[in-house]
């Protein structure tokens, strides 16, 4: 009973914070925009690692919200959700492994609802312009039919599952430039 009640009470809050976060500017006017990157916590380390050294050139530039450091006691997806409304720009990068190997990758369910928030903040006619990176892996299942029309950057790997860092590096470099550019 007090788990059905406990479990009430956070559908009520996440309800309202959406409310609030729907009736509210959610994007400040002063300071640095907020970039939400989301991912898997089974995502490849390696890219991973290049993802956070790109985006760690830019903190004079944006705010970076990384989900797996949101440690605030409370709702996870009305955080995630408040986060994502205040965020300018947002980055998912999809797959995780399927296995043990990097020869074979899925979607992660909770990135592709995230990126589902970042697309449709995309599309409002309210608030201020945004936009989103989608990453993925080239051994993934095909993109949902809304994300496929967005320039995703593809992570390529050679026979032994390796990718070209430097190239995936420059490409997401430029991404970011022309995000921040909007």
């Amino acid at each position: 009973h007090r788990s059905y009640e406990t479990q009430c009470r956070g559908t009520a809050e996440s309800l309202n914070d959406i409310r609030r976060f729907v009736a509210s500017d959610v994007n400040p006017k002063i300071g640095k925009p907020q970039l939400f990157l989301a991912y898997s916590e089974k995502a490849a380390k390696d890219v991973m690692g290049v993802i956070r050294k790109v985006l760690s050139d830019y903190n004079n530039t944006i705010s970076i919200i990384d989900w797996e450091l949101i440690t605030t006691p409370g709702n996870i997806a009305s955080q995630i959700l408040r986060h994502i409304t205040q965020s300018r720009f947002g980055i998912c990068y999809f797959s995780e492994p399927v296995g043990a190997g990097y020869d074979q990758f899925q979607d992660n369910p909770n990135v592709l609802f995230e990126a589902g928030m970042l697309h449709a903040r995309t599309n409002s006619p309210v608030g201020s312009p945004m936009g989103w990176i989608p990453i993925r892996e080239y051994a993934s299942p095909k993109l949902p039919f809304d994300f496929s029309q967005h320039r995703a950057i593809i992570v390529q790997r050679n026979e032994e599952y390796k990718f070209d860092e430097v190239g995936f590096e420059k490409r997401l470099r430029d991404m970011v430039d022309a995000l921040l550019l909007q």
